[in-house]
């Protein structure tokens, strides 16, 4: 007396003989109740409805069975934490990057490739270099741009081949510069703050100077460096990295 149906039209309204087949993607067949199954019999779909054991990563951040068995992920949870939607950031050489994080600047390759562009630099004749941001500065790199760009200045005050090198450095800048004869050369360096962290005074010089500026024990960051004649200032930034 437990059947499901209490009369025997509606069994019959809905028993129905099952016509179509859909795979679960867990190895498991169904009649989905619509006749738009997959499968038009229960044999074909057991045959091709295989539990998933093997996951790959698309590219573009979605996993999927390869249907072979030999793909990269043993799990769906574990392809899913680790396809991650590409991304793409410049890494300041001109050359574009998957940061394999999902979080880059840009969506797309292209977008990355428009916008990064290979450093260059020029001389503003104030002797700073600056990279112009369009690839076609007159210098390739930093260095060739400030041992040219510092003496078109330097000459005016009365030095000679000044040059503050290596710039960046991590812990040591070497300064060098020649003159024939001048009263005062006044040397600071300074935070962005304005605190002065070196300081060297020298009265009367003439020759060659060639001293290093120890700057290991402060912090990373961007430096200025100014050097004082009776003729006139030169002023330059420090990378301390």
């Amino acid at each position: 007396g437990n059947g499901q149906y209490s009369s025997l039209s509606s069994c019959q309204t809905s028993c129905v003989i099952p016509i179509s087949w859909d795979c679960d993607g867990q190895g498991n067949c169904y009649d989905p109740g619509t006749g738009n199954g997959q499968y038009s019999s229960l044999s074909s779909c057991q045959t091709s409805c295989v539990i998933p054991v093997s996951w790959d990563c698309d590219g573009q951040g979605n996993c999927y069975d390869p249907g072979t068995g030999s793909g990269q992920y043993t799990s769906l949870n574990v392809c899913q934490s680790a396809c991650i939607v590409p991304s793409w950031d410049c890494d300041g050489q001109g050359n574009c990057y998957d940061p394999g994080t999902g979080n880059g600047q840009y969506t797309s390759l292209n977008s990355c490739q428009s916008s990064c562009i290979v450093p260059s630099w020029d001389c503003d004749n104030q002797g700073n270099c600056y990279d112009p941001g369009t690839g076609n500065g007159l210098y390739s790199s930093i260095n060739s741009c400030e041992s040219e760009c510092v003496n078109v200045s330097v000459n005016e005050i009365g030095l000679n081949n000044l040059i503050i090198y290596p710039n960046p450095s991590q812990d040591v800048f070497n300064l060098e510069f020649s003159s024939t004869n001048i009263n005062l050369i006044d040397i600071k360096i300074t935070n962005l703050v304005g605190e002065i962290i070196y300081s060297n005074i020298i009265n009367k010089f003439s020759g060659t100077y060639n001293q290093p500026i120890d700057l290991r024990i402060y912090s990373k960051g961007i430096y200025l460096f100014k050097l004082d004649t009776d003729n006139g200032t030169i002023t330059k930034k420090l990378i301390l990295q």
